[in-house]
């Protein structure tokens, strides 16, 4: 049996008034291509993530807007601007009730600035405004599986063991991680000191702050995180 990956989705208004609960393809592709069976988890309320969780195998936190720094104790700045504070919410309850029962968890982009939220961390609201000596981190949007910026990997860490010590990655975030969350070691930076992946001390729940589900196709190395994932998973 396959194990089965749970991926949350989105209720967007694009496709009109009534709204689609939604998630990017390559998220279902990378986790298909490593051998996971991908099942969408539309928004809902705590009791519904605590179902989800019971029943999948692992879960994964895609990208998306703002997380809520309410939700971190901090005032909304202005470089904030699309925050869903009810998918804040479900996705923080899932990913609690999930690492609760001994479920992996994998954070993408935003994922893992949900995840180092519910597990008491914070985040930088805005990068350009608030650490001014920062780097860019938005890439071409029409060129997701370019190579965009170095990181650094730490030693003994799952990110060294995929990647080794230096890998370039794709980068489309204005938020990051910040302060890391109790029980969570930084295993990864940009140049510039921009956190770009944190995992858990003892739980299997990691996350990665650039995109790796828009290189499995065409790069190895990452293809072979989902497939760590998938393996953690079974």
């Amino acid at each position: 049996m396959k194990p089965i990956i749970g991926i949350t989705a989105y209720l967007s208004r694009s496709t009109g008034t009534r709204g689609a609960f939604m998630t990017g393809g390559d998220y279902v592709r990378s986790i298909t291509m490593a051998g996971g069976a991908p099942l969408l988890l539309p928004e809902g309320d705590e009791a519904v993530a605590k179902e989800y969780a019971a029943h999948c195998d692992g879960i994964l936190i895609p990208g998306g807007d703002d997380v809520h720094p309410m939700l971190y104790g901090e005032e909304t700045i202005p470089g904030v601007r699309d925050v869903y504070l009810s998918l804040d919410r479900f996705e923080i309850a899932l990913i609690r009730a999930a690492a609760e029962l001994g479920k992996p968890v994998f954070g993408i982009c935003r994922g893992v600035q949900v995840i180092n939220v519910a597990f008491g961390g914070t985040l930088w609201q805005d990068i350009p405004s608030q650490c001014p000596q920062a780097n860019s981190h938005k890439g071409p949007a029409d060129a997701r599986d370019e190579p965009y910026h170095m990181i650094t990997c730490e030693d003994d860490s799952l990110m060294y063991r995929i990647f080794g010590k230096q890998v370039m990655t794709n980068s489309y975030h204005h938020q990051a991680v910040k302060t890391a969350a109790p029980g969570f070691q930084v295993t990864a930076r940009c140049s510039d000191g921009i956190i770009e992946a944190i995992e858990h001390e003892s739980k299997s729940v990691f996350g990665v702050q650039f995109h790796p589900e828009n290189y499995t196709a065409r790069y190895d190395a990452f293809a072979a995180l989902f497939g760590a994932f998938v393996d953690m998973c079974k």
